[in-house]
Formats: C-alpha cells, sequence, structure tokens
C-alpha cells in the first residue's frame, strides 16, 4: 500500500515503530486497544497486519498530519466474513484509534470518511462495519455524530440481518460489543 493523503492528513502502512511509539505514549488512556495492551500483543498485531496486507484482505495505515512525522492514530480496515455478513452484501471492517489529543478537532471524519474511500475503491465494499466495545461510549458517540447514517446493532437484536457477524466478532474478540453498520 502507498502512502495516501487525505485533508491534510497522511495514511501510510503501519510499521511496528509507528505502533510501539503509539502503545508506549498511550496504552494506559481511554480507548486504547484491550487488545494492544502488551508490547508482545503489539507486535503480534503488527505481524497479522503485514500478512493481511500481503494477500490483500486487509490494510493498517498509521495516520499522520501531512508534513509531520508524529504519529497521531492508526486504522484498520479488513474484508468482512462473508459467511457472516448478510447474504448479497460485500463488507469490510473498520477501526481506528485516534490520540487524545486529536480527540473532537474533526479528525475522526476525516478518518472515517478516508476509511469509506478505500472501502468502496479498494475493496469495492457496500458496508463497511465498526465492532465497539460496549464500555466505549466516547467511540460510539463518534460514530453516531458522523455525517452519514449508521445502523447500530447489539447483541439483544437477534433477528437483525447483522446479528450472526456481531455474535462471531464477539466470540473472536472475547468482549462485549456493539456493530455500527455504515451503507456505502
Amino acid at each position: 500500500m502507498a502512502d495516501r493523503i487525505h485533508n491534510r492528513l497522511t495514511f501510510e502502512p503501519m510499521t511496528l515503530a509507528d505502533l510501539l511509539q503509539m502503545y508506549h505514549a498511550y496504552w494506559n488512556t481511554s480507548g486504547w486497544p484491550q487488545t494492544l495492551s502488551t508490547v508482545p500483543l503489539c507486535e503480534q498485531f503488527a505481524a497479522d497486519w503485514s500478512i493481511r496486507s500481503f494477500f490483500g484482505t486487509g490494510e493498517c495505515s498509521a495516520i499522520r498530519r501531512a508534513n509531520e512525522r508524529l504519529v497521531i492514530g492508526f486504522t484498520t480496515l479488513s474484508k468482512a466474513n462473508e459467511n457472516f455478513v448478510p447474504d448479497g452484501v460485500n463488507a469490510v471492517e473498520a477501526g481506528t484509534f485516534l490520540v487524545p489529543q486529536v480527540r473532537g478537532t474533526g479528525v475522526n471524519a476525516q478518518v472515517k470518511q478516508y476509511l469509506r474511500n478505500q472501502a468502496s475503491t479498494v475493496f469495492a465494499a457496500s458496508h463497511i462495519a465498526y465492532l465497539v466495545d460496549i464500555k466505549n461510549k466516547r467511540a460510539q458517540q463518534a460514530l453516531q455524530k458522523l455525517p452519514y447514517p449508521v445502523t447500530k446493532v447489539e447483541v439483544t437484536d437477534t433477528h437483525h440481518p447483522w446479528y450472526r457477524y456481531l455474535r462471531r466478532r464477539v466470540f473472536e474478540e472475547r468482549r462485549d460489543s456493539i456493530l455500527f453498520i455504515q451503507e456505502l
């Protein structure tokens, strides 16, 4: 994946050094992913995303302001398991982490628009899904404030077409989560 510039932000392949820089600065802040709670987990995460990138099934990008080297967050984007999404849907799952200093500054909306563009152009997706920890109210609110419609799916929504996907991801992540779906 080549470096990409979108709205004065750059998105470039995440390196282990980028991830460890953020880990050491933000591992104990609100919103830091529980799945990245140790250096070995960060190393495994970087290796997993390198493999996904190699096979064209996902990408993990470090976010920087244009012309700056400081990492201000990262994104993930991967093909959703087609065995669990509704019939006829080509979906990707996306995730983001933004450092506390840029939250509430409009960067989130720029990042989410970048992910929408990537989902449709790179993965030909019709939908984008965000799996959010049920305790992460800030991330839930941020998704609901975006300028395009989002559908919220909870584990109690057993008849929702996305229920199977949510249940599978909750099982895989081993944490209670909510799914937010956007049609592209």
